[in-house]
């Protein structure tokens, strides 16, 4: 019985490898995603903690609190920059995402075309297979 082969192969394969580089994408997004918000978390928690040192002293001098002032608004600053990222890689992740899917199904038609034509290979090697035992017994009983 001769093996099967796969008439669209190399471009199934060349599919599953544009899907895995849009798995990678989507992760690198994400992961630089996560750590923008790690680093906002970072600056909420520091602009807590400058409030808090701030009210713990009890008496404040004016030149204190104006430079804990600036150094909130340098927080704040940041923030927004941080904010307007995230909000750049959300639209991001959706595009990728979107991309991802199309590549996936792509590849699942094709993936599922291979399935289908292996299938109807084997019924056929099948079928020639049981057409030859057929000759053999036939030509034993002449």
């Amino acid at each position: 019985m001769k093996k099967f082969s796969y008439s669209l192969s190399s471009v199934l394969k060349v599919r599953k490898i544009q899907e895995q580089q849009a798995r990678a994408e989507v992760a690198k997004v994400l992961a630089e995603r996560q750590k923008m918000a790690e680093e906002m978390e970072q600056l909420a928690s520091e602009m807590l903690a400058s409030r808090q040192r701030l009210k713990s002293s009890g008496v404040v001098d004016i030149s204190e609190f104006r430079q804990n002032e600036v150094y909130l608004q340098g927080i704040k600053t940041k923030t927004a920059k941080i904010i307007e990222k995230l909000k750049e890689y959300d639209l991001r992740l959706v595009q990728l995402k979107k991309e991802l899917h199309l590549k996936s199904l792509e590849t699942k038609k094709l993936e599922t075309h291979h399935d289908k034509e292996k299938h109807l290979w084997r019924e056929e090697a099948l079928k020639e297979e049981q057409a030859e035992f057929d000759d053999i017994a036939n030509s034993r009983r002449r």
